[in-house]
This record gives C-alpha cells, sequence and structure tokens, in this order.
C-alpha cells in the first residue's frame, strides 16, 4: 500500500497541514484541533504550531506513515475556523 500524502500549505505569515477530516474522526482527535485551524467539507488544515504536531504525534504512535509535500499559497485564510465551524455545525463529539 502506498503511503498518503499530505500538502504543507504555507502563507505569507504561517503554515498548515492538510488532512482529511475522516481521519480525525476515525482517531478521535478531531475534538482537539483549536480555533487556529481551518476547515472545509472534507479537510482539516492544521496549524502549524500545535494542531499538526497532534496529527503526527499521532500518527507515530499508530505506525502510519505518509509524506508531506510544500505548497505556497499567497492568500490562503479564506475557510472558517476549524472548532467554530465543529461547534456550530453539530460535529462535536465526546471522547
Amino acid at each position: 500500500m502506498n503511503n498518503p500524502t499530505f500538502e504543507f500549505i504555507s502563507d505569507p505569515g504561517h503554515a498548515w497541514l492538510r488532512v482529511p477530516i475522516k481521519l480525525l474522526e476515525d482517531w478521535n482527535i478531531d475534538i482537539l484541533v483549536s480555533q487556529y485551524s481551518y476547515k472545509t467539507r472534507e479537510y482539516a488544515y492544521l496549524e502549524e504550531d500545535c494542531d499538526a504536531g497532534i496529527f503526527i504525534d499521532e500518527a507515530k504512535k499508530r505506525g502510519y506513515e505518509f509524506s508531506i509535500v510544500e505548497k505556497y499559497i499567497e492568500d490562503f485564510r479564506n475557510y472558517l475556523n476549524y472548532s467554530f465551524v465543529h461547534r456550530f455545525n453539530n460535529n462535536v463529539r465526546t471522547a
């Protein structure tokens, strides 16, 4: 099986790791994602300083291997914050 490749997206001031929300939910770490990350319908954009680390640590713990490709986008911050969207779409789960 091929290892998945995730995008590490940066703009002039910050960066995010793009991962499928389903994977976060399957690992029960979706509720740990902060308001500094973003979300679309299928993907979470995990903020580099904290949330991406939560994902990477969990992946290491599970022996989940993946690759990262870097991508620069000049104006990236056009999504709603992850926690805000999760809270108001009734997607919050209890651990």
